[in-house]
């Protein structure tokens, strides 16, 4: 299994990004992510004037699944789903 780091994540998608990870077909991948502020509330008494805006509902990647050409379907199959507060 393959995992992603939380820190590879991006906040703007464009055709000329490398990807951060390469996967075979089937391949298990595990994506570690963050909440979407980035993290960035941490405390009951932060503003969301305070919150940096550019950071808000990144995604981790982007991964390039092997073998895959422009216009394939490619179906992820989440296996779990695990919520953590750290």
């Amino acid at each position: 299994m393959k995992i992603v780091s939380r820190n590879k994540v991006i906040h703007t998608f464009a055709t000329d990004m490398e990807a951060v990870e390469a996967v075979a077909p089937g391949e298990v991948v595990k994506f570690e992510t963050r909440d979407s502020f980035d993290n960035q509330i941490d405390g009951e008494d932060k503003l969301r004037t305070q919150i940096d805006n550019s950071r808000v509902n990144g995604a981790t990647g982007p991964v390039y699944v092997e073998g895959a050409e422009k216009g394939d379907l490619l179906m992820p199959c989440p296996h779990k789903l695990y919520h953590s507060l750290s």
